[in-house]
């Protein structure tokens, strides 16, 4: 079976704050990525690829998205950038979509955290749990 990474192959996870889905009246966000990567199946080119995208808000608005990839591993830099082009869509920031690209390195020893088992479910976050992992010394603000 040949599995395209660029699908989403389970729920796209959400949390937001309630009454709250699009970021509105924010003078600056802070925004995060990041990553856990295995070998879906051993001795292939195969991979299982989460990917969190994290915005805050100037008003303690937390924005997380989780979405769960399978396929070959080569366009994986290319999934995160789309990924993190849709999360911007959706809480309606698109205008700040180039500025995010040009300042954001999509790369391994930046972003990619440790495999955890524990994770599964429709919990968003990297420990099975629902609490969002924010990495303080890896966000990047954004005026609006």
């Amino acid at each position: 079976m040949i599995l395209d990474l660029h699908d989403n192959n389970s729920n796209t996870l959400t949390r937001y704050p309630i009454n709250r889905p699009f970021i509105q009246n924010s003078k600056y966000i802070d925004f995060d990525f990041y990553f856990m990567a295995t070998r879906f199946i051993d001795h292939t080119d195969q991979i299982s690829l989460k990917i969190w995208t994290i915005i805050l808000d100037d008003q303690q608005g937390i924005y997380c998205l989780r979405t769960s990839h399978l396929g070959h591993f080569e366009p994986w830099k290319e999934v995160i950038k789309d990924r993190i082009i849709k999360h911007l869509h959706r809480v309606r920031l698109s205008d700040i979509i180039p500025t995010v690209l040009k300042t954001v390195s999509i790369n391994k020893k930046d972003h990619i955290i440790n495999y955890n088992r524990m994770l599964g479910g429709n919990m968003v976050g990297i420990d099975g749990t629902d609490q969002i992992y924010i990495r303080e010394n890896n966000l990047i603000r954004f005026e609006l």
